[in-house]
């Protein structure tokens, strides 16, 4: 049998999403886990994830480039591209007893670079 190491997690859950497997991707949670969006958006608990990712992540792909255990966190940076633009972003993942506890996802690119000159910018 193959241990389960949180680079195994880790991983499961970018492939997940990168095969618009949503409800997957949320497996991957603990019970209450907690999905922490750009933009100040937030799911908890595996439904509601599935629900956000579902809403939100059609279209995307994860592209993570390097990834460092510190502790009980994995931290990866890499590249999401989205329907009309690549964003640099890094991955915030607690985890507990090989479950994601929490996913905080940080856009490393500000809107400004994202959005085409004279367009609004979400706030």
């Amino acid at each position: 049998m193959r241990e389960i190491t949180s680079q195994t997690v880790v991983n499961a859950y970018f492939q997940a999403i990168n095969r618009q497997e949503y409800g997957q991707a949320a497996t991957l949670f603990t019970e209450d886990g907690l999905l922490l969006a750009p933009f100040n958006e937030s799911a908890r608990g595996r439904l509601e994830i599935t629900e956000y990712l579902t809403q939100k992540s059609v279209g995307m792909m994860l592209h993570p480039q390097q990834t460092k255990q510190i502790g009980d966190r994995v931290v990866t940076v890499g590249r999401v591209r989205c329907p009309a633009f690549w964003v640099n972003v890094a991955w915030e993942i607690r985890l507990e007893k090989g479950l994601i506890a929490c996913l905080k996802v940080r856009l490393l690119t500000s809107p400004t670079e994202v959005y085409p000159r004279g367009l609004p910018t979400p706030t």
